[in-house]
C-alpha cells in the first residue's frame, strides 16, 4: 500500500520550487551544450558578406539559394542561422565543381 503525506500549504509551495528551479538549472544547462557557434543567427545581408567575404550582391545571391522554409523573413528583416549558410554554400560549390566538370 502506498503511504500518505500530509504538508502544510507553505511545505509544498516551497517543494514545488524546488522542483521547478532544479528542472529549470537542468533544462538551461541541457540548452547551453546543445548551443554552437552553429547555431549564430544572420540577419543582414553585411553578416552573410562578411561570413564568405563577398560582395552584397553576391550575398544577395546566396540569401536567395537557401529553400525558403529555411528561414524566416518578414518585409526586409530575415533571420538565417549560420549552419543553414555554411550547408547551402557547401551544396552550391558541389553544384558549380560538377557543372564545369
Amino acid at each position: 500500500m502506498g503511504k500518505i503525506i500530509v504538508v502544510d500549504e507553505d511545505d509544498l509551495r516551497r517543494i514545488i520550487r524546488e522542483i521547478l528551479s532544479e528542472n529549470k538549472a537542468i533544462s538551461h544547462d541541457s540548452i547551453s551544450e546543445n548551443r554552437t557557434e552553429q547555431d549564430e543567427l544572420f540577419t543582414s545581408l553585411e553578416d552573410i558578406a562578411g561570413l564568405f567575404n563577398c560582395s552584397l550582391p553576391t550575398a544577395q545571391k546566396i540569401k536567395n539559394s537557401i529553400p525558403k522554409d529555411s528561414y524566416r523573413q518578414c518585409g526586409k528583416t530575415f533571420g538565417i542561422r549560420k549552419s543553414i549558410l555554411l550547408n547551402t554554400n557547401e551544396e552550391l560549390n558541389k553544384y558549380k565543381y560538377n557543372k564545369n566538370n
